[in-house]
């Protein structure tokens, strides 16, 4: 199908099929079909209005799962050392996973952790106090990469990704059999 015959009828009717399946993931390649059509627009591809605009998606519900702490206790003995210090990390600072694996042994300045948040843009600096603290210099006790100035680094030295993050907290998680 040509990107100029794409219709918002063909938007509406991929998110009620998608929809079927998951909904979130439907609403999410929504919104990516609209980049990237605008994209095509802006670069000349296409010259028709985005079919996206007016397709409402399906209504989500935000999540207020919250974490007790028997599981979180239970996730953290199940799982990698480097999962343990960005959970610590997460814990004291009260950041995002993301914003938690950005952190680098230079943000560490004046008795603070600074950092500026990914999803706001807001910059922080974040007090280091004693629990704050303990979980640092455990970090920085490990043997480390010293050219790379990421505090959560994998076994081999590199920042560890997001991914990496993700995946062995999930398997921490089945592990100690929670659902969450």
């Amino acid at each position: 199908m040509s990107i100029d015959a794409i219709r918002p009828f063909d938007i509406a009717e991929y998110l009620r099929v998608r929809g079927a399946a998951s909904k979130v993931r439907a609403n999410r390649e929504k919104a990516l079909f609209s980049t990237i059509f605008n994209h095509a627009r802006a670069w000349g591809y296409a010259d028709i209005t985005n079919p996206c605009i007016g397709i409402k998606g399906y209504k989500e519900k935000s999540r207020d799962r919250y974490m007790s702490d028997d599981e979180y206790a239970a996730v953290w003995a199940c799982t990698h050392p480097t999962v343990q210090d960005a959970m610590d990390l997460a814990l004291c600072t009260g950041q995002r996973p993301a914003d938690v694996l950005k952190f680098n042994v230079t943000d560490i300045a004046d008795g603070c952790l600074s950092l500026t948040q990914n999803k706001t843009g807001k910059n922080l600096r974040i007090a280091i106090d004693s629990e704050l603290e303990e979980v640092i210099d455990r970090i920085l006790a490990k043997p480390r990469d010293k050219v790379n100035k990421a505090l959560s680094q994998d076994p081999d030295g590199q920042r560890l990704s997001y991914f990496a993050l993700r995946s062995r907290f999930d398997k921490a998680r089945k592990t100690a059999g929670l659902n969450f």
